[in-house]
């Protein structure tokens, strides 16, 4: 085996452990120009180091949540709401995406015009007022 090929192996072998390129490098005594230059110029480098860097992402995500539910069952109440404001459907923000135009037409008529989901309160200033239909004037 080459030596660059070798210290290919190396970075390889550091972004599966720690998908960090910067600390991969120093490990393999290179620079991160370097680095980046075989992966522009070598596709089965860039695909490997693509796929090396996704496997260390796993790894930290596994670590990271390991941490996390120790930090829940030592009752840590930052790290239960942050779990289950992600995890749990009750307690996740709503998000609403929605658009309202006021338009007019020819004979100078104002309507609006609504696209998406707008959140209760807001549908309701939306509702015409039938409080005084039925009063006499």
């Amino acid at each position: 085996m080459k030596k660059v090929d070798r210290i290919k192996q190396i970075i390889l072998d550091q972004l599966r452990k720690s998908p960090i390129i910067e600390a991969a490098c120093q490990k393999a005594e290179i620079s991160r120009m370097t680095f980046y230059r075989w992966k522009s110029e070598d596709v089965e480098f860039r695909k490997a180091a693509d796929q090396a860097l996704t496997e260390g992402e796993a790894l930290v995500n596994d670590i990271s949540e390991s941490q996390l539910l120790t930090a829940i069952k030592n009752g840590n109440l930052t790290a239960i709401i942050f779990w289950l404001k992600n995890k749990h459907s009750d307690y996740k923000q709503k998000v609403f995406q929605s658009a309202l135009t006021i338009a007019q037409d020819e004979d100078n008529n104002l309507y609006v015009e609504l696209f998406g989901k707008l959140k209760p309160d807001t549908e309701k200033l939306l509702e015409p007022d039938t409080s005084n239909e039925h009063e006499q004037p």
